[in-house]
């Protein structure tokens, strides 16, 4: 099926660009980063994707992409909103470039693997080949700075402070039983009592378990030590 025109809303966020398809500056990003050789599921996705390039003296930590698809039955609306607040390297830096697809932020190295077998994935790309028109649009960028910029048309901010603040609570709740004396199978049971569920004081929880199953308690707070300080905060 063949893909549908993609229309790319304005982008007003200073220090960023925006290009996509049919340009051909868009395609020379996505050779660049993924190289010509790729595989024909992520070629499928690109005609829906958005290239951002960084011209801003700061690097990029997330950004918040929407997209609005016109189906038959309405409009459908997917936000993605990748980030990389304790990653320097996956950052974004000034003057380079990322391709976004409505399930990956691509920058460069290897290549996601939800594009080669991902039943669900190819279930929506359906839909979007399907639609009468589907517009994209760059909704927001936090820079180094904690500065976020756009239009947050569907609140990404709000996630995006949690994203920052949860992990580093987790942490600092874990460090304040330890010491208060609390028994490390205390502590275990908190962890896995909050880390059920997808949000990201579940996720954070996970990580730490994970981190106490392979290196027990020295690892544990060595890792809730380091999550702890790793706060960014957000401003508009």
């Amino acid at each position: 099926m063949a893909a549908q025109p993609l229309t790319v809303a304005a982008c007003g966020i200073p220090g960023v660009t925006v290009t996509a398809a049919p340009s051909a500056d868009y395609f020379e990003i996505a050779d660049e980063l993924l190289g010509p050789n790729r595989p024909a599921g992520l070629n499928a996705w690109l005609p829906y994707g958005v290239a951002i390039t960084n011209r801003s003296p700061q690097n990029i930590l997330a950004v918040a992409v929407r997209w609005t698809i016109s189906t038959a039955s309405g409009p459908v609306t997917k936000t993605i909103t990748p980030s990389s607040f304790d990653q320097p390297r996956q950052q974004l830096a000034p003057g380079k470039s990322a391709i976004i697809v409505p399930h990956a932020f691509l920058a460069g190295g290897p290549l996601p693997k939800v594009f080669q077998s991902s039943a669900g994935v190819v279930r929506e790309l359906a839909t979007f080949q399907a639609a009468r028109a589907v517009e994209v649009a760059l909704d927001g960028v936090v820079f180094a700075s904690g500065q976020f910029e756009g239009p947050d048309t569907n609140k990404e901010f709000e996630e995006l402070v949690a994203a920052t603040t949860a992990p580093a609570h987790v942490a600092s709740t874990v460090l304040t039983m330890r010491e208060s004396g609390e028994a490390i199978g205390t502590i275990v049971a908190w962890l896995e009592e909050n880390g059920k569920g997808g949000d990201f004081t579940a996720r954070a929880a996970r990580q730490l378990l994970k981190d106490y199953k392979r290196g027990g308690e020295t690892l544990l707070f060595e890792s809730a030590g380091g999550l702890a300080q790793r706060t960014v905060r957000l401003y508009k």
